[in-house]
């Protein structure tokens, strides 16, 4: 049993303590053995020297008999290592001159045995095997010595074995190594059983569930460390007869006693509870336990097993989850678009109630029938075909259950995860939109007859009158005519405007594309945006160092786009400022045209939304510009059927810049670099 090291936890400290002790019983008994031997054998030793003739191995044996009875008496006094190496030097001192005397006739055979033992007993195993390989090797050389003669006994080995005396010390020595022997076989049990006790202590500590064992009085004599983290000072010692208490997480009342798993342990019973809570008054850890009753070596029941568990987090999650799905249901049983869960074969697993009040089947109708069936185009699927339209939007046709039809937007995803695979598709109901969409398309046909032919006409006839074709008009009437002339413009722009959009949205804006060099294009732009810039008072000018520039383009959609970021420019740019038209090739792949103004920049807040419909940077009523905030919106979606992008920043300097990339042939771009 070898010693443990002295830097250890508690329990290991414990351990060898328990374990000091059974050497400390062990090392007093061989001791008491000793001074027996020496109490009775000192007398029988100078019997034995008067009758064979007094030899020198007496001499020795009466000093060391002497000196074991001696140290007996400061035996309590002596330190342990002290007391060990001592046992040792008494064993070889009277074993040797025994051997050398005797051979193998001498009970000092036994000693060396004994300290053998001893040395395995109080050290360990390994010193043990070299005292037993130094006893064999000291044996081997006295019998090697008898055998040549070189050693030879004092006195007839006759008259030896016929002294009833040396029979008497031989059955005495034995007899009290018989003891050693019997006392080292009890002290390693004690000391394994220590052991064992100390590993299952260990693991016992080391579990995340708390172990408390309780007596007949209910009071706790053992618990772990994970019970005195759960039950903190429930397990301190309590006052004579009183109980842990612990609340009903519920009521908050405390539990009752003869409820509790150690009361009805001690009946006999096994029990389990799980609404247990431990806290000052209020619930703050959530316990379940477990009972058992606990019996002693004669079958007898003597205390209960309890052990503990806190579930409190296990409780939240469970609460949390309970929560978000009675939102989840809350939201489902609430929401207008009806929600389904769909197999990987298409068969419907699930559904909220607004199936039910979009398609009228009655709740829970529609568990397992097809998807088809509320959607007549989705025929014959698959989990391929659910897959490939997942993430994205689809518009469709509906079947209600009285057999109409009715328009629906469909989205389809996939909850991860699940094999097979399960698809989440949800329905809109989309007649309403529809509904509006029919209604602001016959108000943008009723604006295009009923408005623009009209104004058309009054705008034409606004021109003559100003034109002074029908004669001179006193100056107060040419200046009225002057602004319904320009109100009547800027209403026809946004007329064409609003129509423009509509050809966006319902992807119906016409497009002539052709290949043709768009520098004359640039240049018309210029000039004919020249009574713009007059009104303004600002200049325009094309800077280009590029002789031709051919493209793909519709050049008058691109003249729109131009007209737009000119007229834009000009209305924010200082009077006398110069708005510059630049064109240059960014790469083989790309043409770059460019606006510079002069303007106070654009704001981060209208940056986010500046190509939105209806925007403008000022959108109070008294703003400062004029505009019906469409013109970027209209400009980003005619760059974009060009292929091209459109986008800006605010100029490093002053003003900001709007770009405006189109995609041109590699070679014509690779020409006019060179």
């Amino acid at each position: 049993m070898s010693e443990t090291s002295p830097i250890q936890r508690p329990q290991t400290l414990d351990l060898q303590q328990r374990l000091n002790q059974i050497r400390h019983q062990f090392a007093n008994s061989v001791w008491r053995g000793l001074a027996l031997v020496a109490a009775i054998g000192t007398p029988i030793s100078l019997s034995r020297a008067l009758f064979s003739g007094w030899l020198p191995v007496y001499n020795i044996q009466l000093g060391v008999a002497l000196l074991v009875l001696l140290l007996y008496a400061l035996l309590n006094r002596l330190p342990l290592q002290l007391k060990t190496t001592l046992l040792m030097l008494v064993f070889w001192t009277v074993a040797v001159p025994g051997v050398i005397t005797f051979g193998m006739a001498s009970a000092g055979v036994w000693w060396l045995v004994a300290s053998v033992v001893v040395a395995y007993v109080m050290y360990s195993a390994k010193l043990a095997f070299a005292v037993l390989c130094l006893s064999f090797t000291f044996l081997a050389v006295t019998a090697l010595g008898f055998i040549q003669g070189w050693l030879t006994m004092p006195l007839d080995a006759n008259i030896y074995l016929t002294e009833p005396m040396s029979w008497a010390t031989y059955l005495i020595v034995n007899a009290i190594v018989f003891l050693i022997l019997t006392r080292a076989g009890i002290s390693y049990s004690q000391a394994q059983q220590a052991i064992s006790q100390h590993q299952y202590r260990q693991w016992i500590d080391d579990l995340p569930l708390g172990l408390v064992v309780q007596d007949q009085q209910l009071q706790p004599y053992y618990f772990n460390k994970a019970a005195a983290r759960m039950l903190g000072p429930l397990l301190q010692q309590q006052p004579e007869g009183t109980q842990l208490h612990f609340f009903h997480h519920a009521s908050l009342s405390p539990y009752p006693a003869e409820l509790m798993p150690a009361a009805r342990a001690l009946l006999g019973e096994t029990s389990y509870i799980d609404d247990l809570a431990v806290g000052n008054g209020a619930p703050e850890r959530r316990l379940q336990a477990w009972g058992r009753p606990g019996y002693d070596s004669n079958g007898n029941l003597a205390f209960g097993i309890t052990v503990f568990e806190d579930i409190t987090e296990r409780k939240m999650a469970e609460s949390q989850q309970l929560e978000q799905a009675a939102r989840t249901s809350a939201i489902l049983q609430h929401i207008r678009d009806a929600i389904l869960t769909v197999s990987d074969s298409g068969s419907i697993l699930s559904d909220n109630p607004a199936l039910s009040r979009i398609f009228g089947y009655a709740e829970g109708q529609m568990t397992g029938q097809p998807l088809s069936l509320l959607l007549p185009a989705w025929q014959n699927l698959t989990a391929g075909t659910l897959t490939e339209r997942a993430g994205s939007s689809h518009e469709s046709e509906g079947r209600h259950a009285d057999g109409h039809h009715f328009p629906v937007a469909i989205s389809v995803s996939v909850i991860a995860g699940q094999q097979p695979a399960v698809f989440v598709v949800m329905l809109s109901d989309i007649s309403e939109r529809k509904r509006l969409e029919q209604m602001k398309n016959d108000f943008v046909s009723t604006v295009s007859h009923e408005l623009r032919t009209p104004l058309t006409a009054i705008r034409g006839s606004l021109k003559l009158l100003t034109a002074k074709v029908l004669g001179e008009l006193p100056p107060q009437v040419q200046d009225m005519l002057v602004i319904a002339e320009q109100n009547s413009q800027r209403l026809l722009r946004l007329i064409n405007d609003i129509l423009d959009m509509q050809k966006i949205e319902a992807g119906q804006m016409h497009f002539v594309f052709k290949l043709q060099d768009i520098k004359p294009v640039l240049q018309a732009a210029v000039q004919e945006l020249s009574c713009y810039a007059v009104q303004y008072q600002v200049h325009f000018v094309l800077e280009t160092e590029l002789t031709g520039i051919p493209l793909r383009v519709d050049a008058d959609r691109l003249m729109q786009v131009l007209a737009n970021l000119l007229s834009n420019a000009a209305k924010f740019s200082p009077p006398g400022s110069e708005i510059k038209l630049t064109a240059s090739y960014l790469n083989q792949h790309w043409l770059r045209l460019a606006v510079w103004d002069k303007g106070p920049g654009i704001s981060a807040e209208f940056q986010q939304r500046i190509f939105q419909p209806f925007s403008q940077s000022d959108a109070s009523n008294q703003r400062s510009y004029g505009g019906t905030g469409l013109g970027l919106t209209i400009s980003k979606a005619i760059v974009e059927q060009h292929g091209g992008r459109l986008s800006f920043e605010n100029n490093p300097t002053e003003g900001s810049v709007f770009y405006l990339d189109l995609p041109c042939p590699a070679a014509t771009a690779t020409e006019q670099g060179n």
